[in-house]
């Protein structure tokens, strides 16, 4: 339970910061070209205003509006979306003056993203004060930590059942692997159903209360990507349970591990397909890198997590520290190379390491990465040793270190590569 506790209190520290720190969300979508175009003077009243982004947007969501000479409304209301254009209706025989658009859309990975021009009818006039909306702190607070958990409890949830799947099968019959798998994916849950909650108050500029007061937003983040993935993925949860996992696993057989690898694989994807992996060509390639980069985080950190709750406290560590130690190492192969082809994609060069905001981000992962595997090397020489305390040390402070890489991550997951 002392892992646990360690890990709760990590967690409350890094949704605090997250809630203190989180800016409006951001993606690499930009608007591309409108019409009437920025800056110009049309000599006819418009039938609409049409918005062109470099990728497919959600506008169902935002509050894309756009404002007239008296701060009057010219728009009829409700935008309408196609995969990467947004119409907005106008009202008929506008006067003459300058008008501004105000939009605030979501990206395909869900992302929220605004901005404003402004056009004239006729003549150019005075140009109304009108503002895109930003999310109250506590909606992106909120949106933000539902992510943190999210990922907290995929290492745990998918970590546990890797590390029993591969090398330990008598781990399902320990107490604390059981409650390792369970606390993970109580986790997912709990951060799925908040992301997705947030999710349409997030795109709106509403605060979190605005689900209560507008249940159309519920079903407005249905249609979007996002939405569904995160549906898809709660669905997968109730398909792959904590005791169905572990029951998958109490009997020997390749394919029982093979349908728990795969369940675990498809489970995995909705985060991948869900975030930046998801909007880079070839689409397959990237999620399917992401994919692999996730399950060897959560087959490192989470498999320290039951050698630190179970396997140290177990009759059979001698026998199964060692496959752990060649399996860790393996993870972190992969972890290295899966992520060396992601950061390379999204960054584009090396002057955005340091001048990007998501290059920084992803310049501490790496020095935290780098010093775990440098306390991991420690773990290591102690296993092949047989000095299982020294272990227990070094897990620990992996384990926190580990945290904070899944703290940086979900800071990554929404600032934009560019």
């Amino acid at each position: 339970m002392m892992v646990l506790r360690r890990l709760l209190v990590v967690a409350a520290v890094g949704g605090a910061y997250l809630i203190g720190v989180a800016f409006p969300a951001a993606a690499h979508t930009s608007l591309e070209t409108s019409v009437p175009a920025r800056d110009s003077v049309v000599a006819a009243s418009p039938a609409e205003v049409a918005l062109y982004f470099d990728e497919a947007v959600a506008a169902g969501l935002g509050a894309v509006r756009v404002v007239g000479p008296g701060e009057s409304r010219a728009d009829l209301g409700r935008a309408v979306t196609k995969v990467n254009v947004v119409h907005v209706p106008l009202r008929r025989h506008l006067a003459a003056g300058t008008y501004v658009v105000v939009w605030r859309v979501l990206s395909d990975d869900g992302h929220a993203v605004s901005g404003r021009f402004s056009f004239a009818v006729g003549h150019v006039g005075a140009t109304p004060r009108a503002a895109a909306r930003s999310s109250p702190i506590w909606t992106r607070g909120l949106s933000a930590g539902g992510r943190f958990l999210s990922y907290l409890g995929l290492v745990l949830f998918a970590g546990a059942l890797i590390l029993v799947a591969l090398i330990w099968r008598g781990g399902t019959a320990q107490p604390g692997v059981r409650r390792l798998v369970v606390a993970g994916w109580t986790l997912v849950v709990v951060g799925t159903s908040v992301g997705y909650l947030m999710q349409g108050p997030n795109g709106a500029g509403l605060g979190p209360t605005a689900v209560l007061a507008e249940p159309r937003l519920l079903l407005d983040v249905m249609h979007t990507r996002f939405g569904q993935l995160q549906l898809a993925r709660l669905v997968g949860l109730l398909a792959l349970t904590p005791r169905g996992g572990l029951h998958l696993l109490a009997a020997a057989g390749r394919t029982r591990t093979a349908v728990l690898l795969a369940g675990l694989a498809a489970l995995v994807a909705t985060w991948s397909a869900s975030g930046h992996a998801g909007t880079r060509s070839p689409e397959a390639l990237f999620v399917g890198v992401d994919v692999v980069h996730l399950l060897a985080v959560s087959a490192w950190l989470g498999g320290l997590c039951v050698v630190l709750v179970a396997l140290l406290n177990s009759p059979d560590v001698a026998d199964v520290a060692p496959a752990w130690s060649r399996m860790a190492f393996l993870a972190v192969v992969v972890l290295i190379v899966t992520g060396s082809v992601t950061a390379l994609a999204e960054v584009g060069s090396w002057a955005a390491l340091w001048h990007s905001r998501y290059g920084q981000l992803l310049c501490a992962k790496v020095a935290l990465v780098a010093v775990m595997v440098g306390v991991g090397a420690l773990g290591r020489l102690a296993v092949q040793s047989r000095r299982h305390g020294s272990l227990h040390l070094t897990v620990r402070h992996e384990i926190t270190l580990g945290t904070a890489v899944v703290l940086v991550t979900t800071a990554l997951v929404a600032t934009p590569p560019r």
